[in-house]
């Protein structure tokens, strides 16, 4: 299952324009311009995404995997306003 929201979460982000690297682990590390804004954005969502400031990316956020009903959120959350 993990495999499938993989697949839907990479797919929106693609949609959205995000650059993102390919991850084999249960998250992904995506390009947002502004990591801790769109974390912000998807916590008034009920979403809860990182941001990695702490690492130098400041327009990187973590995304974990979630269940599918959280990708769904996720995919109406993250759309480019």
């Amino acid at each position: 299952m993990q495999g499938t929201h993989a697949s839907r979460r990479s797919r929106a982000l693609q949609r959205g324009g995000y650059d993102y690297d390919m991850s084999h682990t249960n998250f992904v590390l995506a390009n947002v311009a502004g990591g801790t804004a769109f974390a912000r954005k998807l916590d008034k969502h009920g979403l809860i995404v990182r941001p990695v400031t702490s690492y130098g990316l400041t327009d990187w956020v973590r995304i974990s995997i979630g269940t599918s009903s959280e990708i769904d959120r996720f995919l109406k959350a993250a759309r480019p306003e």
